[in-house]
């Protein structure tokens, strides 16, 4: 009971320490980190758009380009076109000759369209990340509170995020793992993972119920390469307060 009065207490002063002057460094942040984007399509010859709601629309005029769609939360969708017209005119009926349509088409291969793609994602790969990271800056108070709570209610209620009653501390643990599996890339992901690795180690580690060798070496064995294993998962003989 303490130990969820503590969580529910740091979740709360979390959620209450948002000062405005940091709201408005992180807003700034994410105009940067916006306008970096635009000027980066731009220099590629993405001089057009059109804005749909959250999505913006980028139109390059060589007609061969992929086209790219920016949502405003730091996602893209980049699309070759198999088949792009390059000129299309009406030729007027002539003595015997019926009228008729003449054009010209432009057809790219497979690998050509996956090229293009792979070059244009990687250039904006970065940009889209800083945007990401500038808005997760803005929200990190509430939504890092918001993990708090998840969390408690998941170890302590045994409570899902669907409201599903866990019986079992084996699928409790587990759903913790999924949890900590589930957090983004980028400084969003990382600052969420270091929540839950927290918790893992000063609630569940030191409990009567801590992961066990076992479900650590599992852990271990699921984690994907481009993520560093959690620290107990390596040292198991954090539980029971040991250190």
């Amino acid at each position: 009971m303490l130990a969820w009065l503590g969580w529910g207490w740091i979740a709360a002063a979390m959620a209450q320490n948002a000062a405005p002057e940091e709201l408005i460094v992180e807003g700034h942040r994410l105009t940067e980190a916006k306008e970096a984007l635009h000027q980066e399509l731009k220099s590629r010859g993405y001089n057009r758009f059109l804005q749909l709601g959250p999505r913006r629309w980028y139109l390059n005029p060589k007609l061969w380009k992929p086209g790219v769609m920016i949502h405003e939360e730091g996602f893209a969708r980049v699309r070759g076109r198999p088949i792009m017209p390059l000129s299309v005119r009406y030729m007027k009926r002539v003595a015997f000759r019926p009228s008729y349509v003449e054009g010209v088409f432009l057809l790219q291969s497979k690998g050509m369209r996956r090229t293009q793609k792979a070059e244009l994602v990687r250039n904006l790969e970065p940009h889209l990340r800083a945007i990401r990271d500038a808005r997760w800056a803005m929200v990190q108070p509430r939504r890092e509170a918001d993990l708090q709570a998840e969390l408690a209610r998941l170890w302590f209620d045994r409570l899902d995020t669907h409201g599903t009653y866990l019986e079992d501390r084996a699928q409790i643990r587990e759903a913790l793992f999924q949890r900590w599996l589930a957090t983004a890339t980028g400084e969003a992901g990382g600052a969420m993972r270091a929540i839950i690795d927290i918790f893992v180690v000063d609630v569940v580690q030191t409990s009567n119920d801590p992961f066990t060798t076992e479900e650590c070496q599992d852990v271990r064995a699921r984690i994907p390469s481009d993520r560093e294993p959690p620290s107990w998962a390596n040292r198991h003989d954090l539980q029971n307060g040991q250190r």
